[in-house]
């Protein structure tokens, strides 16, 4: 079984900052839409999956922090 593609490793073949995939991949309003979808379909083609658990991680994570600067 090939090793797992991360969005680091994504993010160095297309030639962008992994955050850049990060927020992308989640469809942040951050990101302009042209390289959001460049993104996608980059991450498409590479056959990349969002790890579900470490998805969840994230997710509550984010809104742990969002919750303490309110």
């Amino acid at each position: 079984m090939p090793p797992r593609l991360s969005i680091r490793d994504l993010a160095a073949q297309i030639g962008v900052s992994h955050t850049t995939v990060s927020l992308a991949l989640r469809n942040s309003p951050r990101i302009t839409p042209a390289v959001r979808k460049q993104v996608q379909k980059a991450a498409r083609q590479a056959g990349y999956h969002a790890d579900p658990t470490v998805s969840n991680l994230m997710a509550r994570l984010r809104t742990i922090r969002t919750n303490r600067r309110a």
